[in-house]
């Protein structure tokens, strides 16, 4: 008798030490990290637990399980006895025995709403980068385009509207003043013929897009809608979705002084006015979205851009209104005979009327807000005008540091043809001075300056630059920033489980979720799951990525 209690006492210790041993073995914590974070799913919602503290035979911190807006953490600790884990009760959460380690995952019995459950851990990971769309309009090459050319826009009163710039010796600028200076009838006034081309993205759908004006150069005296680099800017924005109209306005002057170059500069401006009128009064036609309106140009061009963008009547120039002809200058008759006798016949200058006068009288002008201006070595007179007109305004600008034929900051155009130059023309404010002005009243600008750059960044003669490319990428990036600004979230629920969505995921291209006082739990291109923790001192959402413009973004938001 006494060798059978023997025996079986024997058999109960060694279980007993069997299973001491498996209860004290079976999970190893080492396995576990201090202020890390284990993920499991609890009826199609996430738990998470904390570890805030691990020793030999303790691991101790907090548990978390979606459901509501913040997460109330429920505190544990969990001990090692001699059969098990133990767990502690406080609200209402227990771990219980069987805790033991599984590969990287944790496997814990745990007491939920009344109810022991097994739920699985696996270490939390960091979200990471998320493509969300690619071939996005008006950033993407994604359109066939068609071209309506020669559009009439407008007839007004002047000289010429196209005089395309030979492709020799085209930095020579006096033959191509002479050619036009030496003609009696081309310095004659009459009705010129205003138009535009117009390309278009060829799309199924009717969606109004944005409009790029382009306006070319050329010192208001020579160019063309179709100039270097021009037929290219316009294809290459239509092809991403944008409505391109490149236009022809009236060129021309007088050599009697500076007020007739700035009386050229005025009529590229009323007709610039004429051109996004009509524009606009045709805008279900050509499919266009009047709150997204851009104008571009380059030297003359960007005069004419900066002014449609910024010029009201108040600012016109002094010779833009009726007053006597310049005579200082009649002692030239052995040079130019033929101005003397244009001089002595037009004895006066006549009103060239308000910056709308052109428009109205052929269709009616429309009131518009251009969103950005693109600056391609331009330059103002009046430069106070951009303080306070359309301040909503944008200017990218690109410059070159060495430009003689538009001031860089601040001087007389041509410099290289001192003192003739003062004779034609007036001080003006270049890029460098719009730029500092513009920030100096909280607008948007941002300015390019190639050092030691000269004119036409763009081209050489008939052959595009480098530059050219420099130039159109990044004016690409700009305006499709000004359309899809600032990434915003909204916020739902879903089965109890709390989203953040990208509102205006278009401008997205790539994107990183973080969250403080909070997990992200799961992640789609253009939106995440989030926790937050009650307990955490702050709550907030991070993106970082870039834009479809390849611009980089890191947005912070409070929630």
């Amino acid at each position: 008798m006494y060798g059978i209690v023997k025996y079986y006492f024997v058999i109960l210790i060694t279980l007993v030490m069997a299973m001491a041993s498996c209860g004290r073995h079976n999970f190893d914590l080492s396995v576990l990290k201090e202020g890390a974070y284990y993920v499991a799913q609890y009826n199609n919602r996430d738990a998470v637990l904390y570890v805030d503290e691990v020793t030999e035979k303790t691991f101790k911190g907090k548990w978390y399980v979606e459901g509501d807006y913040f997460a109330k953490p429920h505190h544990f600790e969990a001990t090692s006895g001699l059969l098990r884990w133990r767990g502690m009760r406080s609200d209402s959460l227990i771990v219980k025995t069987n805790a033991m380690a599984e590969g990287n995952a944790l496997a814990l019995d745990i007491l939920l709403d009344g109810s022991w459950r097994t739920l699985r851990f696996l270490p939390w990971r960091q979200s990471t980068v998320m493509n969300i769309f690619r071939g996005y309009p008006y950033h993407d090459n994604l359109f066939e385009v068609t071209v309506d050319s020669n559009i009439i826009y407008a007839y007004a009163k002047g000289y010429w509207a196209s005089y395309p710039e030979p492709e020799y010796d085209c930095d020579n600028y006096l033959p191509i003043l002479m050619e036009k200076w030496t003609d009696a009838e081309e310095m004659t006034l009459k009705d010129v013929r205003l138009t535009m081309d117009i390309y278009s993205p060829v799309a199924t759908d009717s969606t109004r897009r944005p409009l790029l004006m382009l306006i070319h150069g050329g010192a208001f005296f020579n160019g063309d809608k179709k100039a270097t680099g021009y037929v290219e800017w316009a294809n290459y924005f239509a092809s991403r979705g944008y409505v391109v109209a490149s236009i022809n306005y009236r060129l021309g002057f007088q050599p009697y002084g500076s007020k007739h170059i700035d009386r050229a500069g005025y009529r590229a401006v009323q007709d610039a006015h004429a051109a996004m009128s009509y524009l606009l009064r045709n805008s279900k036609q050509y499919c266009i979205n009047p709150n997204y309106l851009f104008v571009a140009g380059t030297s003359a061009g960007a005069i004419t851009a900066l002014n449609l963008a910024f010029m009201t009547d108040y600012d016109r120039p002094d010779c833009t209104y009726a007053g006597p002809i310049n005579y200082a200058y009649d002692n030239m008759t052995g040079v130019f005979p033929i101005f003397r006798n244009e001089m002595r016949r037009n004895v006066g200058l006549e009103d060239l009327g308000g910056i709308n006068t052109v428009a109205d009288e052929w269709g009616g002008s429309v009131g518009f807000k251009i969103n950005t201006v693109v600056n391609m070595w331009g330059a103002v007179h009046k430069i106070e005008m951009i303080d306070t007109t359309s301040p909503g305004t944008a200017i990218l600008s690109f410059h070159g540091d060495a430009d003689h034929v538009v001031a860089y900051d601040y001087d007389f155009p041509f410099t290289n043809t001192e003192p003739f130059n003062q004779f034609l023309c007036n001080k003006m404010y270049g890029s460098k001075s719009i730029h500092e002005r513009a920030l100096a009243n909280g607008r948007k600008s941002e300015l390019h300056t190639k050092i030691g750059g000269g004119h036409s960044l763009h081209s050489d003669c008939s052959e595009l630059t480098d530059y050219f490319t420099l130039i159109t990428d990044t004016t690409m990036r700009f305006l499709y920033s000004r359309m899809f600004p600032r990434p915003t979230l909204n916020s739902s629920f879903s089965g109890r489980q709390q989203w953040f969505e990208i509102d205006n995921a278009g401008e997205v291209m790539t994107c990183r979720w973080e969250a403080k006082g909070g997990l992200v739990l799961e992640t789609m291109p253009d939106k995440a799951r989030v926790i937050f923790f009650d307990d955490a001192p702050e709550h907030k959402i991070r993106i970082i990525g870039r834009k479809k413009n390849e611009e980089s973004y890191d947005e912070s938001y409070n929630i």
